[in-house]
């Protein structure tokens, strides 16, 4: 504990202008030190509470790439956003490939159900799911999801009043893997061909 003392002189003058005898206060008092942290560790003044570090940037999950077969007529446009491949039918319908690094249980009808919900087509439960055509995808199974009608938009993409949409959902890991091709009825439907090239030809190759 420190110790000081104070002298203090303390000189008033009345209103009138009379002056007072000077007073003088000696006086000693005990005085905690200003923080009494200090030369204690992290873990005796957090109680073992670790501060945020922000994560290495080594760490995060690293972009996927893919090569593929562009099918005869189709544009490879610049990818952009959550879109790794960004590709333009002859027509100019759009289809790309996402990858989204959320996973769970409820991913496959959650992507399914939105599709069709854009198209105001009624969700399916999980047995009308599971009666959806699959195909292979990277070596593995993915969900074929087709539906046609007026499109509402949404995603930047403009509404078409006679549309359709062919798409492939596949939980692989930790990742959702999704393929679309949507635009006018007649393009997207005149493009099951080279979709089909596209879809088996796809590989996944190192960043």
């Amino acid at each position: 504990m420190g110790r000081f003392s104070v002298a203090l002189c303390v000189c008033l003058l009345a209103a009138c202008g009379e002056g007072l005898d000077p007073v003088t206060i000696d006086d000693q008092r005990d005085v905690a030190p200003h923080d009494r942290q200090l030369g204690r560790s992290s873990d005796q003044r957090f109680g073992g509470r670790q501060a945020f570090v922000m994560p290495d940037a080594s760490s995060a999950p690293q972009a996927s790439a893919f090569a593929f077969e562009l099918p005869d007529g189709w544009s490879d446009l610049d990818a952009n956003g959550m879109r790794s491949i960004n590709l333009q039918t002859t027509g100019g319908a759009s289809c790309y490939l996402s990858v989204t690094r959320v996973g769970g249980p409820d991913a496959l009808p959650d992507n399914v159900n939105r599709w069709r919900g854009q198209f105001g087509a009624a969700p399916l439960d999980a047995a009308g799911i599971a009666a959806l055509p699959q195909v292979t995808l990277l070596g593995e199974p993915a969900i074929e999801v087709a539906v046609t009608g007026p499109f509402g938009g949404g995603m930047g993409a403009e509404p078409i009043e006679d549309a359709a949409l062919i798409g492939y959902v596949q939980i692989r890991g930790g990742d959702v893997i999704t393929i679309k091709l949507i635009g006018q009825r007649s393009e997207v439907e005149s493009m099951r061909d080279g979709l089909a090239v596209f879809i088996t030809s796809i590989k996944e190759v190192a960043p």
